[in-house]
């Protein structure tokens, strides 16, 4: 073997023969996730002791500890997930749900095969059906407040989440200003429009007609052998086309309205079922407010499931009901708006006529 390929060989027995730790890089010292790290686990067992307890004093120090971990190192899933269970227990909901929101946008809804899917979903669902959400649809570029409190510039990414009752919404701009007041319910969104309508077009004045100058002569009757003008055969078509429009719209308006009020009731009997079903596999779980909170027995994932699916159906058919009723009054307004109306048509013109004693020009209008 030449001297190269001997030292080639003794390189490699060299680099084989060292540990793992010491070919392996060195970890970079993170001192912010060192101290968050303390404070995590500290507040994992101050929530685990007071909910075990029933301490409430433990709930609060491990929420304060969660909080400082996540100020610490917000980077972190478990900070956050962990920081909005501590919420949950301790009755923050309008603060967790805002930051289940703050989750989604940051690191994305969590796939079904994550370790986090199903505590998010546990956490999402209590903190939704606790607390109410306004949905504000206002011009671009204006600053949004609710109750005095900025919410953002419009259009906002999501709805804002806050408590149920009464709340007053403001969109600010450079030259406009909107408001609202809004009486939301806890579990269901609100929708609040503040986008002003559209200004309706004005017709252009009409002109006006100026008649003949009347002639000197005096004029005289026309014979009564003069025929009358008959109605024109374009008014009477435009008459049944008229009618036609208006049936074809009432009937396809109404079926559509019809067709929304069947689905939005068969979503309600589903979602009743639904409801039922979780009844029934909440059933063998201890009737406790946290019974289900991060756990991942089937019982708690049946209901998870199917209390789930009933809001969904809920809403699809409250929307479906609000469509059905906007559906039947389009029906009814097409009907009337389309009443066939009576065509008048009207021929005017100088007609010359003359006598034994005077002669000049009529003016002659028929209907």
């Amino acid at each position: 073997m030449s001297s190269i390929g001997r030292c080639a060989a003794l390189a490699v027995a060299l680099v084989t023969c060292l540990p793992a730790t010491a070919r392996a890089q060195p970890p970079t010292h993170d001192p912010a996730y060192d101290a968050a790290r303390k404070r995590f686990e500290e507040g994992k067992r101050l929530i685990r002791e007071g909910k075990r307890e029933g301490d409430r004093s433990k709930l609060e120090m491990g929420y304060l500890e969660f909080k400082a971990a996540y100020a610490l190192y917000p980077r972190a899933k478990a900070a956050l997930l962990n920081f909005v269970e501590a919420e949950v227990v301790t009755d923050r909901l309008v603060d967790a749900m805002k930051h289940l929101r703050e989750f989604v946008h940051v690191h994305g809804t969590p796939d079904a095969a994550s370790e986090y899917a199903k505590p998010f979903q546990l956490y999402w669902e209590k903190a939704f059906r606790a607390t109410a959400h306004i949905d504000i649809q206002a011009p671009p570029v204006m600053r949004i407040f609710v109750d005095d409190d900025e919410a953002g510039v419009s259009p906002l990414p999501a709805p804002v989440d806050l408590g149920a009752g009464h709340h007053r919404v403001d969109a600010i701009g450079a030259d406009s200003k909107f408001h609202a007041d809004v009486d939301a319910t806890a579990g269901e969104i609100t929708n609040v429009n503040l986008v002003p309508p559209a200004p309706v077009p004005v017709p252009p004045a009409t002109s006006a007609v100026v008649a003949p100058a009347t002639p000197s002569a005096r004029p005289t009757l026309a014979p009564e052998s003069t025929p009358l003008v008959p109605i024109s055969s374009d008014s009477r078509a435009e008459g049944g086309s008229s009618s036609g429009l208006r049936i074809g719209m009432t009937i396809g308006l109404g079926a559509v309205s019809l067709a929304s009020l069947a689905v939005a009731i068969g979503l309600r009997v589903k979602a009743s079922n639904e409801a039922e079903q979780a009844a029934t596999a909440l059933a063998g779980v201890p009737n406790t407010p946290d019974a289900c909170v991060g756990s991942s027995s089937s019982a708690c994932m049946r209901a998870h499931d199917a209390i789930q699916s009933e809001n969904t159906d809920k809403t699809a058919a409250n929307w479906l009901f609000v469509g059905s009723g906007v559906f039947a009054g389009a029906a009814v307004a097409s009907w009337f708006l389309f009443a066939p109306r009576a065509p008048l048509s009207a021929s005017s013109e100088w007609v010359p006529v003359a006598s034994p004693t005077s002669a000049g020009l009529l003016w002659r209008s028929s209907f």
